[in-house]
């Protein structure tokens, strides 16, 4: 099964989240809909496109097939 969804709790916030899985990925885009909060002292914190997703070497990074090419 490739297809379905992944929950994630922030435990900064307590905000739920659902994330779409499809072809067994999720789409980084998606993280971006996690904020922290907007009191925190932290300024990695205080970025307003939302959590980012580090991968360093792209160790992580997925293969995705597109209508005119596949990477």
């Amino acid at each position: 099964m490739s297809e379905g969804h992944l929950y994630i709790k922030d435990s900064r916030t307590w905000k739920d989240y659902t994330i779409p899985i499809s072809k067994n990925a999720i789409l980084a885009s998606d993280i971006n809909k996690i904020n922290a909060s907007t009191g925190e002292s932290d300024a990695a914190d205080k970025v307003d496109k939302g959590l980012r997703v580090l991968d360093p070497g792209f160790n992580h990074t997925a293969s995705h097939e597109s209508k005119i090419t596949w990477v």
